[in-house]
């Protein structure tokens, strides 16, 4: 049996270690490993916080990339190695001496200075796997959004980390959509005893009576296709349009935000289309709300001024396979992190809600029935 290497490295060393770690384990020239940390690594990195400390574990068995090593990698012409690498995330130093001694993990525990994990598979080049990170590990967290406790183990050590649950695609088993709905599950299945987590091959299994091709490699999913999943799993999913809701289109994802209900977007361009998570909305000054002058979505209802909060602009926090956790957006430019000019003019067409299957008034139904008793 391969013995687990164990590293206590600060999180700016990363990409130095990964350059040296995938030329070494898996042969690659230089070059190509340079590509690999630029393209995947290096934009995780830039987000996190400088101060925090990394412990590596290395080979680590990750329960979701053996799902998808199983079930298509296995079977490849090109080999794959079975397993994955694994960083956990501590905001102070961490003594290796110490990390045994119940009084030290006692104190990393109560005090919260674990920050979750993320999996590196050796899905060259896209490697970035199974993560769960706290918020509070990046530099910029002023927001509000879902997070569920989710455990792990750092060297043997049991922690829980406060985080919405996050991965890339790899483009082969699963795609964006798959993510999504991963990344959604496994949020409730750790937060809600009704619901439980499921694995890619879970999923593809649901929508094998859904589909009429092959279903690896994935070509992706329609919305449709989404919204039947989550049924499957015992939700009230609701497909909301755009194009048939418009002005109330926003306004019902608002308050399905604030009610912490996370929505599966779908964002649409020329010859594109994507599925992404959006799990909360930025921290805003609602004093400066208040005090804005003759605000458009104001009503006098016996001289006290009421405003629909669900209509202010403000900016969401999007899940997205393609980029880091936790990436603020406006709704009408949910692509704005990305680079080409084609992706930046996408917009938001679609939503599909997972609704506990007792909720049975939506608010769009709400807002029309106030608009017809008015």
């Amino acid at each position: 049996m391969e013995k687990i290497g164990v590293y206590v490295l600060p999180v700016k060393q990363l990409g130095e270690f990964l350059l040296d770690f995938y030329q070494t384990n898996f042969g690659i020239e230089e070059s190509f490993a340079k590509v690999i940390v630029s393209e995947y690594a290096d934009p995780l990195i830039a987000v996190l916080k400088d101060d925090l400390t990394m412990v590596i574990e290395h080979p680590y068995v990750d329960k979701m990339y053996r799902n998808t090593f199983y079930h298509f990698y296995s079977s490849k012409l090109k080999p794959y190695k079975r397993d994955s690498l694994r960083i956990s995330f501590f905001s102070v130093a961490i003594d290796e001496k110490k990390f045994w001694q119940k009084e030290y993990v006692d104190y990393l525990q109560e005090k919260d200075y674990y920050y979750g994990f993320l999996v590196l598979r050796p899905t060259l080049p896209k490697i970035i796997g199974r993560n769960a990170i706290n918020p509070k590990a990046f530099k910029d967290h002023k927001f509000r959004c879902c997070a569920a406790r989710i455990p792990a183990t750092v060297n043997a050590v049991k922690f829980v980390s406060e985080a919405f649950p996050h991965s890339s695609q790899d483009g082969q088993v699963i795609t964006c959509a798959e993510t999504t709905i991963w990344s959604l599950l496994e949020y409730f299945g750790n937060r809600y005893a009704e619901y439980k987590p499921l694995l890619p091959s879970d999923i593809h299994q649901i929508l094998r009576k859904f589909s009429f091709k092959r279903q690896m490699p994935s070509d992706g999913l329609t919305a449709e296709q989404i919204a039947y999943t989550v049924r499957e799993v015992g939700f009230g999913a609701m497909l909301y349009s755009k194009a048939k809701h418009q002005e109330l289109f926003y306004g019902a994802l608002s308050a399905f935000i604030e009610s912490g209900i996370p929505v599966v977007g779908v964002i649409k361009g020329t010859n594109l289309a994507h599925a992404v998570n959006i799990i909360g909305a930025a921290i805003d000054d609602r004093k400066a709300i208040v005090n804005v002058e003759k605000p458009p979505f104001e009503n006098d209802v016996d001289d006290h001024l009421i405003i629909d909060y669900n209509k202010v602009a403000r900016k969401y926090v999007f899940i997205d396979d393609n980029h880091p956790p936790y990436r603020l957006a406006d709704l009408d430019k949910p692509c704005t992190h990305y680079k080409h000019a084609d992706w930046q003019a996408c917009q938001l067409t679609n939503i599909i809600v997972p609704l506990y299957h007792r909720i049975y008034l939506d608010p769009i139904r709400v807002e029309i029935s106030l608009n017809m008793t008015t």
